[in-house]
C-alpha cells in the first residue's frame, strides 16, 4: 500500500502510527499474531511538504460498521488497515492530507471528480459513476447542519449526510463535471419530474392556490384603524366568511409565463402575488410554492398612446395593489381583532403632462382636452401609505 502525505506547517514532525490526541498515543491495531507495528517519523521544515510511505502487506478485510441509522455509528478496520497520525512537534500542522494508492485525494471538487469519473466520457456514464462513487463514501446520519451540504467537507471531515444534503452535493458534483443539472429538494424522499406547471395569481398576500371557488375568512374585512374596526359591523359585506373565485391563471408546459402587462388577458393576471404548483406525468400535483411578489407601487401603462387635439382624452392606468392578509391586532379589550388591515392604496401626482391634461390623485387617470399637438413624455409619481414611491410614464402623441 502506498500512502502519500501532504502537510502544511512552519515546523512539525509527523508520526503516522501515533494518535492525534491529547494524552498517551493510541496503540496501533496488533490483535493478530503476525501484526507488526510500523512507524515513520517525518521532519517538516518547509511551509509545504509532500512525502511518500510504502507499507508492506495487503489489505485483508472490508471496513466494518454498526447498523445504519440516524445516529452516527461506530466503525472499525481489520488489521493492517489503520494509519494513525500525531503531530509530535511544537508547531501546528494545517490541513494534513493522506492519499492512499492514488485514491482519496479529495481536496477539491476537481480532485474528487478525477477519481469518481475516471475512465468515463459519455455524460450519462459520468453522471452514474459520480453518483455511485458518492453513494459508497457516505453513511446515513444527521446533524441538521448545512456544513453537510458541502461535498469537500463531507468526504474529508464528516462522512454523513441525509437526502436533503445529497440533493446539494450530487448537484454540485454534476455541475462541476460540466453536466446539465438542476437541484432537487426531496420531500417525503420522492422527487418527480414535472411535465407542466399551474400558475395562480391573487392580490391577497399568502393566498390559497385553488382551481375552484373557495371560502376565505376575512374577520371584519378591510379596515385601517382600530376605530374603523370597532365601528364596523361584523356582518358587513366584506366581513366574515366570503367566497373567492378560482385564482388559476393557466397551466403551462414551459417554465415561464408572462403575467403582467396590458396585453395579458389571462384570468387573474396583473395581480400582486403569484404561486406555482408542479404537475408530473401521472397528474400528481405538488403543493404550491411560496408566493412571488410584484414590486410595488406598480401600475401598468401602454408604451405609447394617442390623443386628438381639441378632443377629450382619458387614460386610466391598471393599478396592481395588495389587499394584504388576515391579521390580528391587539387592543386594550382583546388581542383577537382579525381583519385585513394592510390594504394598499395609491396616491398620484403629476410630474410632466401636456397642457390641458391633469392627473387624478386617487385613480391616476390622466384626462382632459389637449390644447397643443406634438409628442410628449407623460410622467407621474405613485406613492402608497407605507412610503413607497415610484415614477411611471408613457409616450403620448397628440395629433391635429
Amino acid at each position: 500500500m502506498r500512502v502519500v502525505f501532504a502537510v502544511v506547517a512552519p515546523w512539525a514532525i509527523i508520526s503516522p502510527l501515533s494518535a492525534a490526541v491529547i494524552g498517551p498515543a493510541m496503540a496501533p491495531y496488533e490483535d493478530l499474531p503476525d501484526d507488526r507495528r510500523c512507524e515513520h517519523v517525518q521532519m517538516v521544515t518547509e511551509n509545504k511538504r509532500v512525502y511518500t510511505i510504502h507499507f508492506r502487506g495487503t489489505v485483508d478485510g472490508a471496513m466494518t460498521r454498526d447498523v445504519v441509522g440516524y445516529a452516527a455509528f461506530g466503525q472499525g478496520w481489520q488489521p493492517n488497515r489503520s494509519v494513525l497520525i500525531e503531530n509530535v512537534g511544537k508547531s501546528n500542522v494545517h490541513n494534513p492530507r493522506i492519499v492512499v494508492n492514488g485514491k482519496r485525494n479529495w481536496w477539491s471538487l476537481d480532485d474528487i471528480l478525477a477519481e469518481a469519473a475516471a475512465g468515463y466520457t459519455a455524460p450519462a456514464d459520468r453522471a452514474r459513476a459520480i453518483w455511485e462513487f458518492h453513494r459508497r463514501q457516505r453513511f446515513h446520519a444527521t446533524t441538521w447542519d448545512a456544513e453537510c451540504s458541502d461535498a469537500v467537507k463531507v468526504l474529508n471531515v464528516y462522512g454523513y449526510t441525509l437526502c436533503g444534503n445529497e440533493a446539494h452535493i450530487v448537484n454540485d458534483y454534476w455541475k462541476a463535471a460540466g453536466l446539465r443539472t438542476r437541484r432537487g429538494y426531496p420531500i417525503g424522499h420522492c422527487v418527480t419530474e414535472p411535465v407542466a406547471y399551474k400558475v395562480y395569481g391573487s392580490d391577497e398576500k399568502g393566498f390559497t392556490a385553488s382551481d375552484t371557488e373557495y371560502p376565505v375568512f376575512q374577520g371584519k374585512g378591510f379596515v385601517e384603524t382600530m376605530e374603523d374596526f370597532a365601528a364596523k359591523a361584523s356582518d358587513a359585506p366584506d366581513a366574515g366568511t366570503v367566497t373567492r373565485p378560482s385564482n388559476l391563471i393557466a397551466r403551462v408546459e414551459g417554465s415561464s409565463l408572462r403575467v403582467v402587462g396590458l396585453d395579458v388577458a389571462l384570468p387573474n393576471a396583473n395581480s400582486a402575488f403569484y404561486r406555482v404548483a408542479a404537475v408530473d406525468a401521472a397528474g400528481v400535483e405538488s403543493g404550491p410554492s411560496d408566493y412571488a411578489e410584484v414590486p410595488r407601487p406598480m401600475v401598468v401603462l401602454p408604451a405609447e398612446d394617442q390623443a386628438r387635439l381639441g378632443s377629450p382624452y382619458r387614460m386610466e392606468p391598471k393599478q396592481i395593489l395588495s389587499i394584504g392578509d388576515l391579521r390580528c391586532r391587539r387592543s386594550p379589550e382583546s388581542s383577537y381583532n382579525a381583519a385585513f388591515w394592510d390594504r394598499q392604496r395609491y396616491a398620484f401626482r403629476a410630474k410632466a403632462v401636456p397642457e390641458g391634461l391633469t392627473v387624478d390623485p386617487a385613480t391616476g387617470t390622466i384626462w382632459g382636452t389637449p390644447t397643443a399637438g406634438g409628442e410628449y413624455e407623460v410622467r407621474f409619481m405613485v406613492s402608497d401609505q407605507t412610503g413607497g414611491d415610484c415614477e411611471f410614464g408613457y409616450r403620448l402623441v397628440v395629433r391635429e
